[in-house]
């Protein structure tokens, strides 16, 4: 009884497997069979070998399966925003072949994918001055760029067991990219960044490539700094307007944040600071009526949270401007008759500045902040009335830093 029960499971098992792989995977594409010519319907999604291979296409679920070979079509897509497939004639190992290869980036510089039958990665780019060159991964495990020679028309194969420094040589006279922070690694994230940057440094101002599948993910960035601040703060009563200048050192961290998905240029940024203050006594005094006030506060420590928008200007050399605006939020730690503790409503923040590219991938950051703060803080005074000190507070920053 209990053999006949497996069984049966075993059978049910095996026919719904059998059902599954008779159905197939099946996604909205269409077909592109000349320049002026698309088919719409549906197309077996498969292995990235196995689409590489051949293109299994019907209208719909009732109609009948056509089989495209990479000298049928010039390619197909599954909708929305899919992988994109197109027939080109490659060179690997020294071997022409036509097949359908993964098209992931379009633009100054295209990218292709390609998966050979070791299911080895190739990934080929393809400049608008024909420049074409193959990265891939040998089977002694070294990495190796392919590329013609010009003038001989030979292929001339680089190894060498560190991707990173492989690429970058290639590029050595495009600095962002020889000297690109992050590192660069075999895989479609790394090498559609590649792309994305080579493009982003050799097209005209705001046109973007394009990204036929979205793998880029979010990027991110890290700067350690110190800052020499000088604090300005701003009093304005009915008797008294006075401003109170102050010398301050701080240290903090910065982390930027950047999707590639959506721009290239604009990223996002988070920035933590503390910071000493020296020489920090404030002393107002004002009369009121028979009456002598004493505004009195000391502060020792700063505190400070800063978020926003940041813009990254392209170019070509090591030097990389940027801005940045946002609000920020900070904490004063000290003495006072008011309070110990002062947490400032949003102030502004704004700077500019540069970045410097250094040939281990890193960077060296320098920029000027400015911080703006404006609050009213209320007290009881002698005559029983409670007034209002109109406070300022702004915060000049030369911000030097290291970006890994």
């Amino acid at each position: 009884m209990k053999k006949l029960f497996l069984s049966v499971i075993f059978l049910g098992l095996f026919s719904s497997f059998s059902n599954l792989y008779a159905r197939g995977n099946w996604q909205s594409a269409y077909v592109i069979v000349n320049e002026n010519d698309t088919l719409f319907g549906q197309v077996e999604f498969r292995t990235s070998r196995a689409n590489q291979v051949q293109c299994f296409f019907r209208k719909d679920e009732h109609s009948e399966v056509i089989t495209f070979s990479p000298d049928d079509i010039l390619g197909y897509r599954f909708t929305p925003d899919g992988k994109f497939f197109v027939s080109k004639t490659i060179n690997i190992g020294g071997v022409s072949k036509k097949t359908f290869v993964e098209f992931m980036a379009k633009g100054t510089m295209n990218l292709y994918h390609y998966v050979d039958e070791n299911r080895r990665s190739h990934y080929l780019f393809e400049t608008e001055s024909d420049r074409i060159f193959l990265i891939t991964r040998e089977r002694d495990g070294r990495f190796a760029l392919v590329r013609d020679d010009y003038q001989t028309g030979m292929r001339i194969t680089t190894h060498s067991n560190n991707i990173n420094e492989l690429i970058r040589h290639e590029f050595q006279y495009i600095y962002p990219i020889a000297n690109h922070p992050e590192n660069f690694k075999l895989n479609r994230r790394s090498m559609l960044n590649l792309a994305t940057a080579y493009h982003n440094l050799t097209c005209p101002l705001g046109e973007r490539n394009t990204v036929f599948e979205n793998v880029g993910g979010i990027q991110t960035k890290i700067t350690a700094y110190t800052a020499f601040e000088r604090y300005v703060f701003g009093f304005n009563v009915r008797e008294v307007k006075t401003t109170y200048p102050y010398p301050a050192v701080a240290l903090g961290m910065v982390l930027e944040l950047m999707d590639p998905r959506f721009s290239t240029n604009f990223g996002s940024y988070v920035d933590l600071s503390v910071a000493r203050l020296l020489n920090n006594e404030i002393n107002l005094t004002r009369e009121v009526g028979l009456t002598s006030v004493d505004y009195y506060r000391k502060i020792n420590f700063d505190v400070t949270l800063r978020a926003g928008v940041k813009y990254i200007y392209p170019t070509t050399g090591r030097l990389t401007p940027g801005a940045n605006l946002g609000l920020s939020l900070r904490c004063l730690i000290g003495e006072s008759n008011f309070s110990g503790l002062l947490i400032s409503p949003p102030g502004i923040n704004a700077g500019l500045g540069t970045k410097y590219s250094l040939r281990n991938g890193n960077a060296l950051s320098f920029d000027f902040q400015l911080d703006r703060y404006g609050t009213i803080e209320r007290r009881r005074d002698p005559d029983g009335l409670r007034r209002g000190y109109n406070l300022t507070l702004s915060v000049y920053r030369l911000r030097f830093g290291y970006t890994f």
